[in-house]
């Protein structure tokens, strides 16, 4: 009785492992490529419990198939007018094709080195691209200048087309991280942000200039009307003060024409004899001949 328990144990862990390795199990979120003797023959993208023939027949190399964030190393690469720029990027990407990415790795099954391969990938982008665009397409004080989304937008495209067909990877995003200049660099820079700022404070000197000439011109426009106008007052006034001076003048002249004379005689001698004047004239003439009379 004792045989028969410990053979049939034996056999129920026989047929127990039979079964395990007949079967393995696939977590959500990976996919995994079986092989058989040797050769990819299927790739399995459901979770759950899969048969398969047992090893060495047939092995599952499974993938973790959740989108992952590739943080890039500092490479530095140069600018359309050969400038060099130090560029760190991020990408986010998941496996598309669990074969091809598997014969890429070689049969390795290692994240870590397909993250290497899709580095060198992006920074062979980043070189190409960034050959067709200036440093300022960077850095600028001039938003007009700014391209940083078309450089994003172009290094993305190169990359995920690559690694589409090199990895069999989805790369959803790559965008610029972090940037940075070798030191030669920093003053050419700086330099470069100094001449902006400068054509800014000349574009805004010039617009001050014009702005400052029309308010003195329309202000020198104001003051001739206003003198104008005061000087028609003015001309308007002394014709009136002028001619109540003639009517006074005609009033007294028609009282007494004579004492008329004698006061205006009087004063022609004041408005041409100033003070401290010696003249030597006749006094027979007028209005002289006033200094002979009593």
């Amino acid at each position: 009785m004792q045989k028969r328990i410990r053979v049939t144990i034996g056999l129920g862990v026989v047929i127990l492992l039979l079964i395990s390795a007949c079967m393995y199990q696939l977590r959500e979120g990976s996919v995994a490529v079986i092989t058989r003797l040797g050769r990819p023959h299927r790739t399995e993208l459901n979770a759950g419990l899969h048969l398969r023939y047992p090893w060495p027949i047939e092995n599952v190399y499974r993938f973790d198939n959740r989108k992952r964030v590739l943080e890039t190393s500092f490479t530095e690469t140069l600018t359309r007018e050969r400038k060099n720029v130090i560029l760190l990027n991020y990408a986010v990407w998941d496996i598309n094709d669990p074969l091809k990415f598997l014969q890429a790795l070689h049969g390795a099954a290692d994240l870590q080195i397909a993250e290497m391969l899709l580095d060198g990938i992006i920074t062979d982008a980043k070189n190409a691209v960034m050959g067709n665009y200036d440093l300022s397409a960077l850095v600028s004080t001039n938003e007009e200048d700014l391209n940083l989304a078309a450089i994003e937008q172009d290094i993305h495209t190169l990359v995920a087309q690559a690694a589409e067909e090199q990895l069999g990877v989805n790369v959803y995003e790559v965008a610029i991280l972090r940037l940075a200049l070798p030191q030669d660099n920093i003053a050419r820079v700086f330099e470069q942000m100094r001449s902006e700022r400068g054509q800014y404070a000349q574009r805004f000197r010039s617009e001050g200039e014009r702005i400052a000439s029309d308010i003195r011109s329309a202000t020198d426009l104001e003051a001739e009307e206003i003198l104008a106008e005061a000087e028609e007052t003015a001309a308007g006034i002394r014709s009136q003060a002028d001619a109540q001076a003639a009517s006074v003048y005609a009033a007294a002249h028609s009282q007494d024409p004579q004492f008329y004379r004698f006061l205006r005689s009087l004063e022609a001698l004041e408005a041409i004899l100033g003070e401290n004047a010696t003249l030597v004239l006749d006094t027979e003439s007028a209005p002289f001949d006033l200094l002979e009379e009593e």
